[in-house]
């Protein structure tokens, strides 16, 4: 049987033969290219596997502890961001005290402040 074979896997090996070619070795090579591409599936999901997604999920235990690190992290943060503006809102506040509309509102907002830090 003259068959025009035409085979691409993947994007790398890309050719067209024209030969006689039977019925068993066609399968033959068919099969060898599943096989193939089963072996390379097979790699794929274990390098998927291996990754530090599946190793936190695998057990409750390191699960709720990442958790918690990252809970402990983002309040933290929270906490750090607020006060780096709130200290930087108070020292602006104070630098336009001397503007005729804002300066009685900022003095008296200023007072609030370190009557509430005693």
């Amino acid at each position: 049987m003259k068959t025009n074979l035409n085979l691409a896997i993947g994007s790398k090996i890309n050719f067209k033969a024209s030969f006689c070619l039977s019925a068993s070795s066609y399968s033959k090579m068919l099969m060898k290219i599943e096989n193939d591409t089963v072996k390379k599936l097979d790699n794929s999901i274990k390098n998927l596997y291996r990754h530090n997604f599946f190793k936190i999920h695998n057990s409750l235990k390191t699960l709720v502890l990442v958790s918690f690190l990252k809970g402990l992290a983002t309040g933290l943060g929270w906490v750090l961001g607020a006060t780096i503006l709130v200290s930087f809102l108070t020292f602006t506040l104070s630098q336009i005290e001397f503007i005729p509309i804002l300066g009685e509102w900022v003095s008296q907002l200023i007072k609030e402040i370190e009557t509430f830090d005693r």
